[in-house]
C-alpha cells in the first residue's frame, strides 16, 4: 500500500480527477499548467522552492529525477510512514 500525500485539503481522488485548490502555490510557473500526469513525470525542481542545485543533489545521492520518483521513493515513504505512526502513538 502507498502513502499519499494531499497537498491541499480539498482535493478530492475519487477516480474523477483531481482539483487542487491553488496548484500555483506548489510549482513553478511553468508547470502550473500541466496536467497531472505531466506534472509527475517534470523534474522536482517544478516544485516550488527547490532549485537545480537541490534537483541536482537529489539525483546524485539518490537517482531522483522527477516529481513521480521523489514521491515513490522508498525514502520519502518511509519518512511519511513513521511520522504517522508517530502522530498515531501521541493519540
Amino acid at each position: 500500500m502507498a502513502l499519499y500525500v494531499v497537498i491541499s485539503a480539498r482535493a478530492v481522488v475519487y477516480g474523477k480527477g483531481v482539483d487542487m485548490a491553488d496548484l500555483s502555490k506548489h510549482v513553478d510557473k511553468a508547470y502550473e499548467d500541466k496536467d497531472f500526469n505531466d506534472l509527475a513525470d517534470s523534474p522536482v525542481d517544478a516544485l516550488e522552492g527547490l532549485s537545480k542545485g537541490d534537483a541536482e543533489a537529489l539525483h546524485r545521492a539518490f537517482n531522483i529525477k522527477t516529481i513521480r520518483q521523489l514521491a515513490e521513493s522508498k525514502f520519502v515513504l518511509r519518512a511519511q510512514a513513521i511520522t504517522s505512526l508517530a502522530q498515531a502513538q501521541k493519540k
